[in-house]
C-alpha cells in the first residue's frame, strides 16, 4: 500500500559558507501546522537567528509568513 507524505528538510548555512542539514522530518501534508513545528523544533534546539528564510512558497509557508 502507498502512502504519499510530505518531506520537509531545513538546510542551515553557516556564516563560513558550510550547508549544514538541520532537520528532516515526514508529514502527512505540507501544512501551516507542519512547518510551524519544525521550526519551533529548531529554536528548542538552540537556532538563535535566521537571516534569510528561502521557502517554496507553498501554501504552509505562506500562511506563516501573515
Amino acid at each position: 500500500m502507498l502512502c504519499s507524505q510530505a518531506v520537509l528538510i531545513a538546510i542551515g548555512i553557516k556564516r563560513e559558507g558550510h550547508r549544514q542539514m538541520l532537520t528532516v522530518r515526514l508529514s502527512k501534508r505540507e501544512s501551516q501546522t507542519s512547518r510551524k513545528e519544525i521550526l519551533l523544533g529548531l529554536k528548542t534546539r538552540g537556532l538563535r537567528s535566521v537571516d534569510i528564510v528561502s521557502p517554496d512558497d507553498q501554501y504552509g509557508t505562506r500562511a506563516l509568513r501573515r
